[in-house]
């Protein structure tokens, strides 16, 4: 249980809003069929992880914890599994290998747009293989998570291991670096293409230019729904791995100046908190942004509590959309 009030009340209240949102993100998704895609395939599977990071989150700051710690395997596992917060930070490290997913995945649609139907229409193994390999990444920073902390003197207490420094540092290359510049990198190309293909005009055979020139605001409009719904979901994810990149980045550089041995850590100091804090709102900050950028998710709220049928383009419009 969290001895600091104010923290435990602000990890409390934090915990309670992702476990909602992120709950109302799955049930949305799960009962309307037309967010049945893909994207929403990896956006599901992203408030999954971020509603038990919440629920672990509020049940660690409100669930006493013994002290001393029990004799024997209880003590140990108490240790290694609850007290480090491995299960959260593997929880949150698969988060953002699933976030990177999800930016690949909407880079392939838009960037390689003929070669994304092969490969993750037809083939749904290829998605379902990205959001295991985004688990199983979780987990090897659980491991390293469990391992910096042992049962000392019947207390649980963060140790020295050998390569540590090392793997911490790999660790913030793999977990933070990469995506990081992975996500830049796409987006940027992502947003150059989506100008292209703005500004791309399609002849049509047979027709003269005059005519050509007539009929394009037509073709426009009748294209619009469909780039209206792409555009949509990019400016969502974007503004997702934008508040993502500031939630995660204080405690990334903190944990690197540590490893470097260039800052002693205190980890039960307010600037290693606060930097934790921040980590734990960007697990409950998605469904504010969807609630607020994502069009596609407000109408599947109003089709689940309202009772609001979109119509049959409307949909069609949101699957295209998001299938790239």
């Amino acid at each position: 249980m969290e001895p600091i009030i104010a923290l435990r009340v602000s990890k409390t209240l934090v915990g309670l809003i992702g476990i909602f949102g992120n709950g109302l993100v799955c049930i949305v998704i799960f009962l309307v069929k037309s967010m049945h895609t893909t994207t929403n395939m990896f956006i599901f599977n992203q408030a999954v992880m971020d509603f038990l990071g919440c629920l672990l989150l509020l049940l660690s700051s409100n669930v006493p914890v013994p002290d001393p710690l029990p004799p024997g395997l209880a003590g140990t596992l108490l240790c290694h599994l609850w007290i480090s917060d491995s299960i959260v930070w593997l929880l949150y490290s698969a988060s953002t290998i699933n976030l990177a997913m999800l930016t690949f995945e909407r880079y392939f649609a838009i960037v390689f747009p003929f070669k994304y139907g092969p490969l993750f229409c037809y083939k749904k193994s290829v998605p379902v293989c990205m959001l295991i390999f985004a688990w199983l990444m979780g987990f090897l920073v659980a491991v390293y998570g469990s391992a910096i902390f042992a049962p000392v003197d019947d207390h649980c207490v963060s140790v020295n291991i050998p390569g540590g420094n090392v793997l911490g540092i790999l660790i913030i290359g793999i977990y933070y670096f990469i995506p990081i510049l992975f996500m830049i990198f796409a987006y940027i190309h992502i947003s150059i293409e989506l100008k292209r293909s703005s500004n791309r005009v399609v002849p049509v055979m047979g027709r003269t230019a005059a005519d050509d020139r007539s009929d394009a605001p037509a073709a426009q409009q009748q294209d619009d729904p469909i780039k209206r719904a792409r555009s949509n979901t990019y400016k969502t994810l974007l503004v997702v791995v934008g508040a993502y990149i500031i939630c995660w980045t204080p405690n990334e550089i903190i944990f690197l100046l540590f490893n470097l041995g260039w800052l002693y850590l205190d980890f039960s100091g307010a600037l290693y908190i606060v930097s934790v804090a921040l980590v734990a709102i960007n697990s409950c900050i998605n469904p504010v942004i969807y609630a607020f950028k994502y069009k596609q998710f407000q109408k599947a709220v109003m089709q689940v509590f309202f009772r609001r049928r979109p119509t049959e383009n409307s949909v069609a419009t949101v699957e295209t959309g998001l299938r790239g």
